[in-house]
């Protein structure tokens, strides 16, 4: 029993040492699981789509998981960004490197305005204020057929290809569009990785353990509110937009909760 208990007590530290390197690296360890999912999946398309809502979780998660504030609103910058990238592209041409950016900047303020109002609220009021306001913006985009399609959602618009660094890229091919739809997903992990790296992180993890403490610690809670609730706002809006691309149409359920 003695020879057995000393040849068996390597493996725990070893094991240890392996989910350590792996924490340390999960956002190459994150990339080369993407990487692989489309030839793991039934179909390229089924790999897109977990892609898109992988990235707006990965936003939600930012605030619910790590702040602890329950939003029933986060449709609205999922919609917002896939909405605008369709009518930058659609209606005013608009090349998807311009559209892109321009559609997270303006979720992103659409965040900051809901962000400062909502966050005047705590608990189940906080979440019933981002219903309500995320309803508004839903119903905005209904009256607004002109530049929506109303009920019938947005269509007109097609990325048909994309050129990086020269090189032309036939986005119509499932695999390629997986692959490009992946930089932006890439980008969003890195991201939220460097935010929760961050000493904002531990400050926004600290206001979910107890708000009284870290207020009485000096942090200003509510701009750290405001600020995660933006950059949530932001990372939901990059899957809007991958969403936009994918389809080439935007329906109005998208904003819907």
């Amino acid at each position: 029993m003695a020879m057995q208990s000393s040849g068996a007590a390597p493996a725990l530290p070893q094991a240890q040492r392996v989910m350590a390197a792996i924490a340390d690296h999960r956002v190459l360890v994150s990339l080369v699981a993407l990487a692989l999912l489309p030839w793991l999946l039934p179909s390229k398309a089924l790999a897109v789509n977990v892609l898109i809502y992988g990235v707006v979780v990965m936003g939600y998660n930012l605030l619910f998981g790590y702040t602890g504030l329950l939003s029933f609103g986060h449709a609205a910058f999922f919609g917002t960004g896939a909405y605008l990238t369709g009518i930058a592209i659609g209606r005013f041409g608009l090349p998807w490197f311009a559209a892109v950016p321009l559609a997270i900047a303006a979720s992103t303020a659409l965040a900051a305005a809901i962000g400062t109002i909502s966050t005047r609220t705590r608990g189940i009021y906080f979440s019933m204020v981002t219903l309500a306001l995320a309803q508004l913006v839903y119903y905005v985009a209904l009256q607004a057929s002109s530049w929506t399609g109303g009920e019938n959602g947005l269509r007109g618009f097609t990325v048909d290809h994309v050129n990086l660094l020269g090189l032309q890229i036939n986005f119509l091919d499932p695999v390629n569009k997986y692959y490009v739809l992946m930089a932006f997903a890439a980008l969003a992990i890195w991201a939220q990785s460097r935010i929760l790296n961050s000493p904002f992180g531990a400050v926004i993890e600290a206001i979910r353990e107890n708000e009284q403490r870290a207020r009485a610690c000096g942090y200003d809670v509510e701009r750290c509110k405001l600020i995660v609730f933006m950059l949530s706002g932001a990372i939901s809006a990059i899957g809007g937009c991958m969403s936009a691309l994918h389809l080439s149409i935007v329906p109005l359920d998208i904003l819907h909760y």
